[in-house]
């Protein structure tokens, strides 16, 4: 029985589904392994004292509000206008949770 038999894997799909599920496969072939490392970073980190990244923790805040409130006015400009969404609807029900 010979394994790489390649008769066996011809397939119909039409070439569309062919790019869907190869672009598929390259996501994971990227997105695999980087997958695996955090996971394990915090495993090396408690079990050999091995710090993965060293940030300071205000470049790390510098570099990330920008971004965050980037994200937050983007979002309550695509919710504007729509009807029963905005942001008191969103925030309210969250915040009511909290007290």
């Amino acid at each position: 029985m010979d394994i790489f038999n390649l008769k066996d894997t011809k397939s119909n799909l039409n070439f569309s589904q062919f790019v869907g599920y190869f672009s598929g496969g390259l996501y994971w072939v990227k997105e695999g392994p980087l997958a695996i490392a955090e996971f394990l970073a915090p495993v090396f980190f408690l079990l050999f004292k091995l710090p993965i990244i060293i940030l300071n923790p205000l470049t790390y805040i510098l570099a990330y509000t920008p971004y965050l409130l980037f994200s937050i006015a983007l979002f309550i400009y695509a919710i504007k206008g729509k009807g029963e969404y905005g942001i008191k609807r969103v925030l309210l029900p969250s915040i009511g949770r909290i007290s």
